[in-house]
């Protein structure tokens, strides 16, 4: 259990990876739970895994994925030992279910990068910012389809932190492809040059605002005031359910919907 409990803590103070990552990492930490555990009542197993997916729904407010994925592979597994037999093996089937879920997620998430890679052209100049794996691959796909264009990336360091995310996202970019890391304080000299902006997501509310990270607020606003369209590429479980409250995470921007040009999700 302590070493459960470490790993969660891990993702709750974790500044490297970006949500959809950090989401599949908690479906992780519940299979390895899973299979840890010496329970053999299905009531006990149950509870003890609920504790743990509380926990872990609570680790990073600010991304609702964690919090979508661990309710989601908490109902599957609720509903499967309901209908399973007594004596059947709880450590594997709920292993074979994280993993089940791991898959689909990683699933959806291909399609989506394939979609997103669709809006970027050749000759294209397009801004992002912050830290998003999801925006990092639609672009890494775009480029491998033979397109060439070029990326402005905020350098996307928060008063509040000491990373600077848009580093973080070009240095994961091919060396070939035309990026520039651009100050934070020039960010209107380069939004004027380009031809839309494409960010990722941390959570979008039902009322389509935007959750993301530090500086994507202010880009927003500066692309409506000069006419540039903002999309955002979101896989389905950062979209928040209803009810779900956020809580803002230092570092973190809310961007209204009404800045927002489209949602390409899926």
């Amino acid at each position: 259990m302590k070493d459960i409990i470490e790993e969660i803590i891990k993702i709750k103070n974790d500044k490297s990876h970006g949500a959809s990552y950090l989401a599949l990492e908690a479906v992780k930490i519940l299979k390895k739970a899973a299979l840890f555990s010496d329970s053999y009542d299905k009531d006990h197993f149950l509870s003890y895994m609920q504790t743990l997916a509380d926990e872990l729904k609570l680790c990073r407010p600010s991304m609702v994925s964690i919090y979508n994925l661990v309710t989601l592979y908490m109902q599957t597994l609720t509903q499967k030992l309901s209908l399973s037999e007594e004596g059947a093996n709880l450590n594997s089937t709920a292993a074979c279910l994280a993993d089940k879920l791991i898959e689909q997620t990683l699933l959806l998430q291909k399609q989506l990068i394939q979609k997103g890679a669709e809006l970027i052209q050749s000759h294209d100049i397009i801004m992002t910012c912050s830290y998003s794996s999801t925006t990092v691959e639609t672009i890494k796909t775009a480029y491998n389809q033979g397109k060439i264009f070029t990326v402005f990336i905020a350098r996307s360091l928060s008063p509040a932190s000491t990373c600077a995310y848009g580093e973080m996202t070009a240095d994961k970019l091919p060396s070939s492809i035309n990026k520039k890391v651009i100050p934070d304080n020039l960010i209107e000299d380069y939004l004027i040059k380009t031809d839309y902006v494409i960010t990722g997501a941390d959570t979008v509310l039902n009322d389509g605002t935007l959750i993301n990270g530090f500086p994507t607020a202010r880009i927003a606003y500066l692309a409506d005031k000069l006419g540039i369209p903002f999309y955002v590429i979101c896989e389905k479980h950062k979209l928040a359910p209803a009810g779900f409250i956020p809580q803002i995470e230092t570092g973190f921007d809310q961007i209204p919907a009404h800045l927002i040009t489209h949602i390409i999700s899926g």
